[in-house]
């Protein structure tokens, strides 16, 4: 028999950094030209993908349709692929496949292991329906366009500029966001709690994440540790190395230091959230310091990360 708080799961914390990925899609989609089909364009890729309209199907799963998404994604680290919105890059897909494979490459993904792909749903014929996305890929030759040569330097510099201070805008928020929850926390801690700070304090740091997302996660990070020329291996290497929390300032400004990149918020946010295309929570974000996430700490610890 189940207890009551077996069946009680606690909404997912909202954080501010949490809308960066959004944000950078909002910023990169939103200049992506599209190109609408004529009824022929679209009854032939149907045709070509062995689909019908009286009853349209998922491309990758089979299940019933609810979008269409870009075979080929439009952004890829935080920059445009070059890819547009038209019939020979868009599929009936469902939201599960949709919102599982974000800006993964299709076969990859398929095949891989990813939560809610089709082979980890069981999905069956697979062969078959990767061998029919791959006739879909070549029907069409798809356009790719150079878009930061096409728009000139200046005025891409400038619209990337706007994207950077609206993300480093973010990242200060949510530093006076934690603050502002540490102050709200304390007024509703329940009675029987009160005056018990080390016990109250343990109970937060160990938020604990379900089981099919640990497992995802662990794949990823140790794939991550045996390629220590990634960004995202030289990131979980700086927090190890911390031996406790860093603020989300210092982590980045470190971040940017060791990838020799400038735009390392978008991958920390992406290692504390599940959301979009993130990473996974790698790292959870307590009392305005970013740590490594207790359900991943011990495997995190266990695997090599290179100190940059």
């Amino acid at each position: 028999m189940k207890t009551a708080l077996e069946v009680f799961r606690m909404p997912t914390p909202v954080s501010v950094m949490g809308r960066s990925s959004s944000i950078t899609n909002s910023f990169i989609n939103g200049i992506i030209p599209a190109h609408f089909p004529s009824e022929e364009d679209v009854g032939e890729a149907l045709a070509v993908l062995e689909l019908t309209v009286e009853d349209l199907r998922c491309a990758y799963c089979g299940d019933k349709w609810t979008e269409w998404d870009h075979l080929r994604p439009l952004i890829k680290d935080q920059e445009p692929t070059g890819f547009i919105s038209e019939i020979q890059n868009l599929l009936p897909a469902c939201g599960k496949c949709n919102q599982s494979k974000g800006n993964k490459q299709w076969r990859d993904w398929m095949l891989g292991n990813a939560k809610q792909c089709p082979r980890v749903r069981g999905i069956p014929d697979l062969d078959f329906r990767v061998s029919r996305l791959e006739r879909f890929g070549i029907w069409r030759e798809p356009t790719k366009l150079n878009i930061p040569k096409l728009v000139g330097g200046e005025l891409w510099n400038a619209y990337r500029a706007n994207w950077r201070e609206l993300l480093d805008a973010m990242g200060k928020s949510q530093e006076l966001a934690s603050e502002i929850k540490a102050k709200l926390r304390e007024p509703y801690v329940p009675p029987a709690s009160r005056g018990n700070n080390k016990k109250r304090a343990a109970a937060q740091a160990q938020v604990s994440m379900p089981n099919d997302e640990v497992s995802v996660v662990t794949e990823r990070l140790e794939n991550w540790a045996s390629k220590p020329q990634l960004n995202v291996h030289k990131i979980i290497a700086i927090v190890v190395r911390s031996g406790g929390g860093l603020s989300r300032r210092q982590l980045i400004k470190e971040a940017e230091r060791v990838t020799k990149t400038k735009n390392a918020y978008g991958a920390v946010a992406s290692l504390l959230t599940t959301a979009g295309n993130a990473y996974g929570r790698v790292f959870e974000y307590r009392d305005g310091l970013i740590y490594i996430h207790p359900s991943v700490e011990t495997v995190v610890r266990s695997l090599k990360w290179v100190a940059a």
